[in-house]
């Protein structure tokens, strides 16, 4: 039979995946913060921006409104202060406020991107082109040492 009942309940294109379980090992957390604990209990997520087949620059997925990630892989950090005296709160599900991040973030942040920026990028503008698309976003799993770079999800944002 090739019907399956979940087709009436869930978009089409939750549909197309198989039943089953995929399997793969856990990508190492983002760091730690200034006492030693756990910063996050999630790996160092980096969300490329590629516009006409050139990376535009990043941001972190777990402070998206703190800091961009320059073409070039300079890190410009954002004031807090005044993203806050504007109203640039996050208003990401599960973030109460806009947080800054620790010292040790973006220090993490910088020896990653010193090894590993350019490949990101030419792979991130390579998909890109790849798929002949105009802009993608390109999310990667950024500072473990034994995995190296990974992608952690493709995004097309078209409208229309």
């Amino acid at each position: 039979n090739a019907w399956d009942a979940s087709w009436s309940q869930e978009c089409w294109q939750l549909s197309q995946v198989p039943k089953g379980a995929v399997l793969q090992p856990m990508y190492a957390l983002a760091g730690t913060d200034e006492d030693g604990a756990p910063a996050a209990a999630a790996p160092l997520e980096l969300k490329v921006r590629v516009l006409f087949s050139k990376v535009i620059g990043a941001t972190l997925n777990s402070h998206p409104r703190l800091l961009w990630v320059m073409p070039n892989g300079v890190i410009q950090v954002w004031n807090v202060e005044e993203l806050a005296d504007i109203g640039e709160m996050c208003t990401r599900k599960g973030q109460r406020s806009f947080r800054g991040a620790s010292a040790g973030l973006i220090e993490r942040l910088q020896k990653v991107l010193q090894a590993d920026w350019s490949f990101v990028c030419r792979y991130s503008e390579y998909l890109t082109i790849a798929a002949g698309l105009d802009e993608l976003r390109v999310d990667w799993l950024l500072g473990d040492s034994r995995w190296g770079p990974r992608i952690g999800e493709l995004s097309y944002m078209a409208v229309g």
